[in-house]
């Protein structure tokens, strides 16, 4: 009989691979994080020795890997409703912890404040509020005044969500972890139409481990929301695909509607896939008809609502406000598309952006692409003619929509051969490399998270300043930008919510021409100077 501590000695080496690995990987990582003065633009060698190191712990965690891999599964083998339920609540927890503590329930960017703004502007049964007076001294980025109209940037559809919180009082910062939460459960139903338990399972995991995931599931972005629309659009055109009923595709058009009114270049780049995809499937080209009935009613939402707000149907309301960057590819977006994708492997796995061209590249050689594999290249593609980096994020934020599909692409790939008869000779490097990318995105998380809070701290800075002072009936003129490690800028910092006048404290620009109309309108206030992170009385 073999000797029962002779079969487990690989996977305990392992093991202990890993967890080397991890601590090594967190400590370098959190010590380079802690410098302010650390580059955090992405950087090819530096991701390259990320790279490198991963692949490193992988091959040496080889034997035992197999092993592992079993353990991680056992759970959704065992009882997959209770092992499903049981990461829903932990990611919840996980989101709303994030959200509160390490972000500070901050709102971390010019996106996030106006879609907060939004949605307080909708819960008064309006599309916009009336300009403040002087209102170009409270101009934000993402919130205009123009032709008498105070209004936001975006699409309705995420505030529209983030509205019922604020009518009932809850805090807005509980939104994206509940979308988050269900977003895992929903990307392992979608997992199931193609792969193994096993196979949803560890995908679901690499996806919600991330700090890509989470950060963006703890924030006010929309990006979770409109992932999670793309999640269940995948279901249901995966469903129409594999049985032809038409309710389904009415269902991923509902899906692409709901994306639509949210972010709507998303939905654009969903939409063509799926359709051509329809199009050129001779026995499902009844279900465009379908598709595009599903996605009507909120087409015609958003046209209605472009009509009123700017006037013309046709005319979106971020061209009519501030047109977007869009231009014909060149090197410099071809940089930004390196970037990009270094920041994916940081905030990810480096194997894991690896394991989607290779997975991608196998499945085009073997015939196996179906419309949900090309949604993350044409989005990359896309983003060629979009000239901007992306501003505040966490992790490369417009690739974020697509990156449940991505995934998807490589459990089709490693499915057979962790989990089936194809290739077994591959399936122990697989299993290392599977193993390796939930280390790396633990190690990761571990590292940035105090450096994330410590951002969103420094850029309070101003605020606890005034809080501090006991200031009432004052105006804070904002000279100068907050934080060291990623400094926010005075338009970003100029926070008065809709209701400027009834605020104890107005922040507002540094703009000299229009002090004295400032005084003459907000009279009786003392004024204040904020400038080099220090808060001084004008005199």
């Amino acid at each position: 009989m073999a000797n029962p501590a002779a079969k487990w000695h690989p996977v305990t080496n392992s093991s202990v691979v890993f967890c080397l690995f991890l601590l090594l990987l967190a400590m370098v990582l959190y010590t380079l994080y802690q410098d302010p003065t650390f580059n955090e633009k992405p950087d090819k060698y530096y991701t390259a020795l990320l790279t490198f190191a991963t692949i490193v712990a992988g091959w040496l965690a080889i034997p035992g890997a197999s092993g592992l891999l079993d353990v991680l599964v056992r759970p959704v083998q065992r009882s997959p409703f209770h092992a499903l339920l049981i990461v829903s609540v932990v990611a919840l927890a996980v989101f709303g912890l994030f959200a509160k503590f390490v972000l500070d329930a901050f709102p971390n960017s010019g996106d996030e404040v106006s879609y907060i703004q939004q949605a307080q502007t909708y819960a008064r049964g309006r599309l916009w509020v009336d300009p403040p007076a002087v209102a170009e001294a409270f101009r934000q980025y993402w919130f205009f005044d123009k032709d008498g109209k105070w209004v936001g940037y975006f699409a309705p559809g995420w505030p529209l969500v983030m509205t019922p919180f604020f009518l009932l009082g809850l805090p807005l910062w509980i939104v994206n972890p509940l979308i988050g939460a269900a977003s895992l459960p929903a990307f392992f139903v979608l997992a199931r139409q193609y792969v193994s338990r096993q196979s949803a399972w560890l995908g679901m995991l690499l996806l919600g481990l991330s700090a890509f995931f989470i950060f963006n599931s703890g924030s006010y972005f929309s990006h979770s929301v409109t992932a999670f629309y793309g999640i269940l659009f995948a279901i249901c055109g995966a469903k129409y695909f594999a049985k032809g009923k038409w309710r389904y595709a009415l269902a991923a058009g509902a899906c692409i509607g709901l994306m639509g009114v949210t972010r709507t270049q998303n939905a654009v780049i969903f939409a063509a896939v799926f359709a051509a995809a329809l199009l050129l499937t001779s026995r499902r080209r009844k279900g465009f008809l379908w598709f595009c009935l599903g996605g009507l009613p909120f087409f015609v939402t958003l046209l209605m609502f472009q009509d009123s707000v700017t006037g013309n149907a046709l005319l979106p309301v971020q061209q009519w406000l501030r047109p977007e960057p869009f231009t014909m590819p060149s090197m410099s977006n071809f940089q930004m598309m390196e970037w990009h994708f270094a920041e994916l492997a940081t905030w990810t796995s480096p194997l894991l952006v690896l394991g989607f061209g290779a997975a991608l590249i196998d499945l085009f050689r073997t015939g196996r692409l179906d419309f949900a594999d090309w949604i993350m290249p044409v989005t990359i593609v896309s983003l060629l003619a979009y000239h901007d980096y992306g501003g505040n994020q966490y992790g490369p934020r417009y690739y974020f929509e697509a990156w449940p599909m991505a995934m998807l692409t490589m459990l089709k790939v490693i499915d057979p051969v962790l989990f089936g008869v194809e290739r077994v000779r591959l399936k122990p490097w697989l299993s290392s490399a599977v193993i390796a990318s939930l280390v790396f995105e633990l190690a990761y998380l571990a590292a940035c998270t105090h450096r994330e809070h410590l951002v969103v701290m420094e850029r309070q800075d101003l605020y606890r300043q005034v809080e501090r002072a006991g200031l009432n009936n004052a105006v804070v003129i904002v000279a100068g930008s907050t934080g060291k490690t990623r400094p926010m800028a005075p338009r970003d910092l100029v926070r008065n919510g809709l209701d400027v006048s009834d605020r104890k404290v107005i922040y507002a620009l540094d703009r000299p021409e229009i002090y004295d109309e400032l005084r003459a309108q907000y009279p009786g206030r003392s004024i204040y100077v904020y400038s080099g992170a220090q808060l001084n009385s004008a005199r």
